[in-house]
């Protein structure tokens, strides 16, 4: 993939050196370009070059370093460098001596280029990584053992608003912008679960969520441990997918499938979900709401004026049964279900209450003041009672507060049953 052309610059050097030099042939995608130094201005900065001069040439080492740049490889020749001070020698790759033999220097040279070749491709590793990772769009870090960020990709810098000189070196906390003791109160796992990848030592998927520079972020994160060349674990890999967007279409998908678009109350499939989950064996409590003169109202007024009846018979159910499970069965027709605690007479009152403010409500519309509200309520006789069997007596209930008139409640008892047994007979 790659072609790399080097300048040799030499600089009184012997010449069989370099003439055993130049007979070498390049390594594999390599070309060699053989000068002699007479000026430093020859030399650029930021050019892959190697400068090979001898000790008794007019350059210091500092001023060849600084003339040829830190991407260079810089080798001082000579059989003595005492008249050198140690930091100036500090600057240099390496230091050959100047009396070898021609075949121990063209070994020497043999050494540079397999180094020279090391250091390419250990640079196309690392440009290749680069690149690699900051076209992701997912969110890529490299952490040690104490959960110090060694890398990360743009797409994390762009999630934190941070810069990736900023982020090398720095903890979760100051990255993400939270003091360890925020932490702690907060269901963030994100350290754990470092912990536990490293315990596991393999690659784990989790569910996670931080604090970015957007808003509270749900990621789906791969953490996949490090491993030194003795299988000791040095660090952590993560790669983490923002699903913050992908979350919320879920919740809207659900919150369609589970609730009324009009009402925002339950369905009736989402009701018996709830309680099967929550309250299953449990005695509960239902009432069967029934809106009277709804159709003549939404006939004569029109279908707003019927979605606003619909609407305000909703926010006040919400109101009156907080802790309860409402429900829009369906038209006009509700449903309200929860955990019966024992006190029949206080369900009775707030059915009462809910009646009577909902009809507070209506009378303030002309358009409203004819609509009443039938109820019907039924109670668990015992824990094994079924949905579906407290559904029918609770529907039993509100057919008797219709037959009374409407505008009324009634409860459940065995009678209806028979009641309704003889009406059915009598069809």
């Amino acid at each position: 993939m790659y072609h790399s052309k080097i300048t040799f610059w030499t600089a009184g050097i012997r010449q069989d050196y370099v003439q055993e030099w130049k007979k070498l042939e390049p390594l594999e995608r390599f070309e060699h370009e053989f000068r002699e130094l007479s000026d430093l201005s020859q030399l650029k900065t930021g050019k892959k070059q190697v400068v090979i001069f001898h000790a008794s040439s007019p350059f210091s080492p500092k001023a060849v370093r600084e003339a040829a740049g830190e991407s260079s490889i810089c080798v001082l020749c000579g059989e003595k460098f005492s008249c050198f001070s140690e930091d100036e020698l500090s600057v240099m790759d390496d230091f050959w001596r100047g009396d070898d033999p021609v075949e121990l220097a063209r070994i020497r040279f043999g050494k540079l280029q397999r180094r020279l070749k090391a250091d390419k491709e250990a640079w196309l590793c690392a440009n290749y990584l680069e690149q690699t990772i900051d076209t992701l769009p997912d969110l890529v870090w490299y952490k040690d053992m104490n959960g110090i960020h060694w890398k990360v990709n743009s797409a994390f810098c762009d999630t934190v608003s941070k810069t990736k000189e900023d982020i090398a070196g720095k903890d979760h906390y100051y990255i993400w912008g939270i003091s360890r003791e925020e932490y702690e109160k907060t269901d963030f796992v994100c350290v754990e679960t470092e912990d536990e990848v490293i315990k596991a030592r393999k690659t784990c998927l989790f569910d996670e969520e931080v604090m970015g520079a957007n808003g509270l972020r749900k990621l789906k994160t791969y953490k996949t441990p490090i491993f030194e060349e003795d299988g000791t674990i040095i660090g952590t890999l993560g790669i983490a997918r923002d699903v913050t967007k992908e979350h919320e279409y879920q919740q809207t998908i659900m919150a369609m499938a589970r609730y009324d678009s009009l009402t925002n109350l339950a369905n009736r499939r989402y009701m018996q979900e709830y309680v099967d989950s929550k309250w299953s064996g449990q005695k509960l409590v239902m009432v069967m709401l029934d809106l009277d003169f709804f159709k003549h109202v939404n006939d004569t007024y029109g279908h707003q004026t019927g979605d606003a009846a619909l609407m305000i018979f909703s926010a006040v159910m919400q109101d009156v049964f907080k802790d309860a499970m409402n429900v829009r069965l369906g038209g006009d027709e509700f449903l309200m279900v929860s955990e019966f605690k024992g006190n029949r007479e206080q369900v009775e009152d707030k059915v009462a209450e809910f009646m009577e403010r909902l009809l507070n409500y209506y009378q303030l519309d002309p358009e409203l003041q004819k609509l009443s509200v039938s109820a019907g309520i039924a109670f668990s006789e015992k824990e094994a009672d079924s949905l579906d069997l407290l559904m029918q007596h609770a529907d039993l209930a509100l057919y008797q507060a219709k037959v009374a008139g409407r505008g009324c409640y009634y409860v459940y008892n065995p009678d209806m049953n028979m009641e309704d047994d003889g009406k059915n007979a009598l069809v």
